[in-house]
């Protein structure tokens, strides 16, 4: 874009300079949330599910921003949380969430969206029922893990449904586990639809590992053995079927992270933290993507992309004015990384904000102009008059966004279509 403009005897140009690479931009995508989702479609667009607070419910809410702009709409009316969202090779929406209304005991629900229509299925009831993990196979079959206590609270149980058959079968995984033994469980699917769950335990069941069926049973692999409280667990697959594993701990303090590319577990400390809660997503290479709770109220994002794990703070104190309690984490081809989260930044109470670390497109932010005087001119027997010259050029960043979405988004679709964002 080009600008003229009288300026005196001055001739200015403008001329750009790229932004700093990796700087974070934050937009509020809703006033009030809760529990949020996040997946991506073929065409790189993002499909976010979260409860959105009325005046007397969490209204369960779809937004996306299909179409080059953001859009919402309501799925569930009744009081809904802890809401996972998977996409099929079709593009429809799937989410697993809690819900309940004025009596108890609350349900474990299921909703598909498919761009017209929202139909929602009761999945079980339980006195109890924590965060569903969700994710879709190769064949759009649905498959979900949860955590589910009896009347007691004394005795918590691992569950696993599928609609693979054609209708909904619950299974247990675990069952009467003691009361701190279970906190945080996260599935995903590989290229030859088998399911494993990661999960945390307590410690002399092996603290941190991954159930896999066996038979008509499931198998639990051993992968990190912690005392204390395993608070947060995430786990992905690559198209080869290895597994990585990212979790958090209250003995260790640390965000660990831990694979099998060598058909044994390594593991490695990433960074301390102190915080929550824990989301893991891998790129186009397999590399490994985090985003955490740390310091301990801000967000945290560690990569190895380069091969050595740096850490960024995307927010932190005093920003915030609480610890962030949801997160949603997804990467596009090149680094490009969009983490969302549920927090408290005052004067506002918890909103859903999201982040990038690639300027948006066309917009200010993507831009920075520098002037330069060129000329001086003093015309003899004329007014003294210059132009100045405007040139706004796209940053790199920016630039890459349509490119990546081109080239890549068929790809990371079927990549994310087997993974789960927990």
């Amino acid at each position: 874009m080009i600008a003229v403009a009288t300026l005196g005897t001055i001739l200015v140009a403008a001329y750009l300079v790229p932004f700093p690479a990796r700087a974070w931009y934050r937009d509020t995508l809703a006033p009030s949330a809760d529990g949020v989702s996040m997946a991506q479609d073929e065409s790189a667009y993002l499909h976010i599910v979260y409860s959105r607070h009325t005046s007397f419910d969490r209204v369960l809410t779809y937004m996306t921003n299909a179409g080059g702009k953001w859009s919402s709409r309501d799925l569930d009316p009744g009081s809904t949380c802890c809401a996972s969202v998977a996409m099929d090779s079709r593009g429809r929406v799937h989410a697993a969430y809690t819900w309940r209304n004025s009596t108890y005991p609350p349900v474990v629900r299921y909703v598909t969206w498919d761009g017209q229509q929202a139909n929602i299925t009761p999945i079980l009831s339980r006195t109890w029922v924590g965060s569903a993990s969700i994710a879709v196979d190769s064949q759009d079959h649905v498959h979900l893990a949860f955590i589910a206590s009896g009347k007691d609270y004394t005795s918590w149980n691992l569950f696993y449904g599928t609609n693979s058959g054609g209708t909904w079968n619950v299974s247990s995984v675990l069952e009467n586990s003691s009361v701190n033994s279970l906190f945080s469980v996260s599935l995903a699917v590989d290229a030859q639809d088998r399911v494993y769950i990661g999960a945390g335990l307590f410690q002399e069941a092996g603290s941190v590992g991954v159930f896999s069926r066996s038979g008509n049973g499931w198998r639990f692999e051993p992968v990190d053995n912690v005392s204390g409280w395993v608070k947060s667990v995430s786990l992905a697959l690559d198209p080869l079927g290895h597994l990585h594993l990212a979790y958090l701990s209250s003995e260790t303090g640390l965000l660990r992270y831990a694979a099998n590319l060598g058909g044994t577990w390594t593991k490695t400390d990433v960074g301390p933290s102190s915080g929550m809660f824990v989301t893991l997503r891998l790129d186009s290479s397999e590399r490994p993507h985090i985003a955490f709770s740390d310091r301990p109220i801000g967000i945290a994002y560690a990569t190895d992309a380069s091969g050595v794990w740096t850490i960024s703070h995307i927010e932190e104190q005093p920003s915030l004015s609480g610890e962030p309690y949801s997160f949603a984490l997804s990467v596009e081809s090149g680094g490009a990384a969009h983490v969302l989260a549920v927090e408290s930044i005052p004067p506002s109470g918890n909103a859903l904000y999201s982040y990038s670390n690639t300027p948006p497109t066309f917009t200010v932010d993507a831009y920075l102009v520098r002037f330069t005087p060129l000329l001086v001119y003093w015309g003899a027997g004329f007014g003294a008059s210059a132009v100045g010259i405007l040139v706004l050029v796209r940053t790199r960043a920016a630039r890459g966004v349509r490119r990546e979405r081109r080239a890549w988004g068929a790809t990371r679709y079927q990549e994310l279509a087997r993974l789960r964002r927990p």
